[in-house]
């Protein structure tokens, strides 16, 4: 395994940029390569990365001056100013390397959107499930307050019954204590007895 010259992580697989210059390998997208095949075999052959590319001089501009965009005043003309290709070259390669991190940088970012999107649904699902569950909860919590009220009211029916058992007890007894037996009369044919 071979890690990127790039980001020094391993290059897995056979999607790979190789140097002609240095043979450092690099991650197709650590080198702003997003669509990798699409590039032609050619080109792969003859790609150079873009140390290489910045550390290769540039055609000589010392000679050729660039105009400022801000004229002194006093003078009539603006004042030439010479540029040297080593520091363009150096930005270019420096903008470029940039770039390719910028873009690394915003499919980060949207991988993290979508991550915390999906997210975000489960969230709104849990919170779905617990209103759910604290409907029950309360519907139970209602039923249960029921029942504790139907079993004392079973209790206090329990007590009346077993008060007027004891009264119909009370009651039989004295009726018990007011039967007179009479003896020794004879007893009539349609009498009761």
């Amino acid at each position: 395994m071979v890690n990127c010259a790039a980001c020094n992580k391993t290059i897995r697989g056979n999607q790979l940029m190789k140097c002609t210059k240095c043979d450092y390998q690099y991650h197709p997208l650590c080198v702003n390569i997003s669509e990798y095949r699409k590039i032609t075999e050619i080109t792969r052959s003859t790609w150079i990365c873009p140390q290489c590319r910045c550390a290769t001089p540039k055609t000589d501009n010392t000679n050729k001056p660039i105009r400022s965009p801000v004229c002194n005043e006093d003078i009539d003309s603006c004042s030439p100013v010479v540029v040297e290709s080593p520091s363009l070259a150096a930005n270019s390669c420096q903008l470029s390397l940039l770039a390719s991190e910028i873009k690394l940088l915003r499919e980060d970012v949207g991988e993290l959107k979508a991550h915390l999107k999906s997210l975000t649904d489960h969230l709104m699902q849990c919170n779905i499930r617990l209103d759910d569950y604290k409907i029950k909860l309360s519907r139970a919590e209602d039923k249960t307050r029921a029942l504790e009220k139907n079993e004392s009211e079973v209790l206090r029916l329990n007590s009346t019954i077993e008060q007027l058992n004891q009264e119909i007890n009370t009651q039989a007894q004295i009726h018990l204590k007011n039967e007179v037996e009479i003896t020794g009369i004879t007893e009539t044919t349609n009498e009761i007895r």
